[in-house]
């Protein structure tokens, strides 16, 4: 899926994906992922981690320097429906601070809080000990405040995209931030995925 800002620009069919590059109709994305952190780890049921890093992304032949994420889950195959036991609310923030420097929050309703950050260019991932997300108004505004022992973001969050609605009772979203880290004013760019009830 390709959004800019107001809107969605098209769903790209046919996408492949190997080793760190991914391909569909018109788009190329590299990501030089790397530092991967697990966000679940139960051998033999279910294993996920993410990895991020400097990228480059083709669109219809024009290139730009971004930041990716590359995501990987396997598990075991089960009878059991695992979306229908999923937490009811949550929400999964990764802000980009410029260069490969980010923070990755995950807070599930019920499972406290999960997440990594890089503070210093070219350096390892940090845990995140505290998080806290508030939804002003899901898949529109939103706060967030991410801790780790190497500094402590507080944020506000707009969105800048359509809600791509690919989750039950919420979907994915681009958006801009503003916010202080160590003394000093921040702001960027980001993509959240969250599941809430959105009131019509």
């Amino acid at each position: 899926m390709i959004g800019r800002r107001s809107r969605v620009e098209r769903r790209a069919d046919g996408a492949s994906f190997d080793g760190s590059v991914v391909r569909a109709t018109g788009v190329e994305a590299t990501v030089d992922a790397h530092d991967r952190f697990f966000w679940c780890r139960v051998p033999r049921v279910l294993s996920y981690w993410s990895a991020t890093g400097r990228a480059r992304v083709t669109i219809d032949g024009v290139t730009r320097d971004a930041f990716g994420v590359l995501e990987h889950a396997w598990g075991g195959e089960t009878r059991v429906d695992v979306a229908a036991r999923a937490p009811s609310r949550g929400q999964w923030d990764v802000l980009h601070l410029g260069e490969d420097r980010f923070f990755a929050g995950l807070a599930l309703h019920g499972f406290g809080a999960h997440g990594a950050a890089r503070l210093e260019d070219g350096r390892g991932i940090a845990r995140v000990n505290r998080l806290r997300i508030d939804m002003k108004e899901p898949g529109k505004t939103w706060g967030g405040v991410l801790v780790t022992r190497a500094g402590t973001l507080r944020y506000d969050a707009r969105a800048v995209t359509p809600v791509l609605p690919e989750v039950p009772d919420g979907g994915f979203v681009g958006f801009e931030w503003d916010g202080m880290l160590r003394g000093k004013r921040v702001s960027g760019s980001g993509f959240s995925e969250f599941r809430a009830r959105i009131k019509a």
